[in-house]
């Protein structure tokens, strides 16, 4: 856009390989100085307002994602997050990405949860 108000382009529709019985709930995108798009996924299992596994995704345009059959973290697999997970994101560092999230245990409480993620832990784009 030429300032940030606008003009914005109209949407387009992103592909990606669906993961059986989730649902897009958060997203956070990297570019990564290899010219690869890296992504972070939240994934609901259907029809639940809340995320349940943190996903890796690889693109080389933006559009057409291929993303990990097997979630990096999954909600209930450590006591901060046993309720649920909010919002993840990340950061490059070398040849790792820093990453953050936000999840709820079954006592209410709210913690963050932090990995550090080797690039080569990313699928392939699709080619």
């Amino acid at each position: 856009a030429a300032s940030p108000t606008g003009p914005w382009s109209d949407p387009t529709v992103c592909t990606f390989d669906a993961v059986p019985n989730m649902q897009m709930w958060h997203v956070d995108v990297l570019r990564d100085g290899d010219g690869v798009w890296r992504g972070i996924f939240d994934l609901s299992l259907g029809g639940l307002s809340r995320g349940d596994a943190v996903h890796l995704g690889s693109s080389t345009d933006g559009l057409d994602w291929n993303v990990s059959a097997s979630p990096l973290f999954a909600s209930h697999s450590g006591t901060f997050d046993s309720a649920h997970m909010y919002r993840s994101g990340g950061a490059r560092d070398g040849d790792l990405v820093r990453m953050w999230v936000a999840g709820a245990a079954l006592s209410g409480d709210w913690r963050i949860g932090y990995a550090r993620v080797p690039i080569a832990a990313w699928p392939d784009p699709p080619s």
